[in-house]
């Protein structure tokens, strides 16, 4: 005979919420998986679309998808657009978030260095991050679909870092961001138009989506702890603070020695805080693109006499944001997030 008892199996405390602890583990983690990253806060997808020739195999530099949320898991509709085809290079207009260009426009003639015709690679590096390289050819373009842009050609390396959310909080955190460093190896001085004095280049292009909503710009003021705001539909050919093709002039200017500008929707308050962790000398470029109908507001690097030569790299942290992680009385009194901050950049 079998003997049952019974008498009940009680699980301790520890053993009862190890399944949760486990859940909460892998809910936190960075997963990478090609072209894919998806955080508690963030799912970041690149193309897997063949791009401008047909044969060519994706950009690996074009990002299509942005979703996040200050609450886990991300969610909401998609922040970015792309301007973008399988078999054309728009003249050079090729438009996503991650580009980098020269002004003008690639489309009357200015500089491509990540966008039409880049081709190159897309791995999964160490420490949760994504590493690219590509160089953007004219020759990667169907016929005829390239002119009247200039490609640069030169050898592009682009890093996101992502971060972990310890039990997946909702208050602001190093969750909320995206480091980006973008290096430029110039075999010779690169000169691609006239900035005041030198030259300059966009480095890194962000982009939100609908224009509509993400009309907006603030920036930091000499002068002033009061954040400035500028509507982007009225630079439809770019501002900024010193002389460049096409641009008008940003008013008031931009402070440098902040090293910060926010991507703006005036009507939900919620955007994308870019800051500089480099130092090189630099300027706030406001704008907007109708073919991906995004506010493509960055940083214009200003070259130094005889122009840019060697490796210039360019570092910046991407800190997306709500109300409930960047307060109304933060930003009046040009306050960042604790974990937005250059200074807090690792």
């Amino acid at each position: 005979m079998v003997m049952r008892s019974n008498r009940k199996r009680w699980l301790s405390p520890a053993a009862m919420l190890m399944p949760l602890v486990i859940a909460s583990i892998l809910l936190a983690q960075v997963t990478i998986v090609p072209r894919t990253v998806t955080t508690p806060n963030f799912d970041v997808d690149w193309s897997t679309t063949p791009a401008y020739k047909g044969t060519n195999s994706p950009d690996p530099e074009e990002i299509d998808t942005i979703h996040w949320s200050s609450t886990p898991p991300p969610s909401g509709p998609n922040l970015t657009n792309t301007f973008t085809s399988s078999t054309s290079c728009f003249n050079g207009d090729v438009e996503y978030f991650g580009n980098a260009w020269a002004p003008p426009d690639p489309q009357i003639g200015g500089t491509v260095l990540v966008g039409a015709g880049a081709q190159g690679t897309w791995a999964v590096g160490p420490d949760q991050k994504v590493i690219i390289n590509s160089s953007a050819l004219a020759s990667n373009c169907t016929a005829g679909t390239a002119g009247p842009a200039v490609y640069a050609g030169v050898p592009v390396a682009t890093e996101y870092q992502f971060w972990d959310n310890p039990a997946a909080q909702s208050s602001a955190g190093p969750w909320d961001r995206i480091k980006v460093t973008r290096q430029f190896t110039f075999a010779t001085a690169f000169n691609p138009n006239v900035c005041g004095t030198n030259w300059c280049f966009r480095a890194y292009i962000p982009r939100l989506h609908p224009t509509s909503v993400f009309s907006e710009v603030l920036y930091p003021t000499p002068g002033s702890t009061v954040p400035a705001s500028i509507s982007v539909f009225s630079c439809p050919f770019g501002c900024t603070g010193v002389s460049a093709p096409g641009a008008s002039t940003l008013t008031p200017p931009w402070d440098a020695t902040k090293r910060w500008f926010a991507i703006n929707a005036p009507s939900t308050n919620e955007g994308v805080i870019v800051t500089r962790i480099s130092t090189s000398p630099a300027d706030l470029w406001v704008d907007f693109d109708g073919g991906s109908d995004t506010n493509s507001s960055s940083i214009l690097l200003l070259a130094p006499a005889g122009g840019f030569t060697g490796t210039v790299t360019e570092r910046e942290m991407f800190c997306f944001y709500d109300l409930t992680t960047w307060p109304l009385a933060m930003r009046s009194a040009g306050m960042l997030p604790h974990a937005c901050g250059q200074h807090r950049a690792p």
